[in-house]
């Protein structure tokens, strides 16, 4: 019985150390996401550029955008960051994530398609 009850503990606290470890490198990969992106909007595009291993572009006019929706879960509410997905013609759809400050830059997309509608 004691052997059983030390074999549980054991397991138990394998169990824990292992999904410790999983949550620090999930920390991890989305802080280094974070910190290596760059955003940028420009009057006539949107740019998105992630490296970790390996470097990610994306690029959408703003001719060409549809839709923008913003995703922020509650942590992202209060520490002000989500992520911004831009829909463009032809069905794709670019994920911006971990931006810093999401709602502005939808708003600031936004403003410059309506500014761009209506010269």
């Amino acid at each position: 019985m004691r052997h059983t009850f030390l074999v549980v503990a054991l397991a138990w606290a394998g169990a824990r150390a292992f999904s410790g470890i999983v949550a620090l490198v999930t920390e991890i990969s989305a802080i280094v996401t974070y910190v290596t992106s760059e955003f940028a909007v420009t009057g006539k595009r949107v740019f998105l550029k992630s490296s970790v291993l390996s470097i990610r572009t994306a690029e959408v006019l703003l001719t060409k955008v549809e839709g923008l929706q913003v995703h922020q879960g509650l942590m992202g509410r209060i520490l002000g960051f989500g992520s911004v997905v831009v829909s463009g013609s032809g069905g794709t759809k670019e994920v911006f994530p971990l931006v810093q400050a999401a709602m502005e830059l939808r708003q600031q997309v936004a403003s410059l398609i309506e500014a761009g509608a209506n010269p």
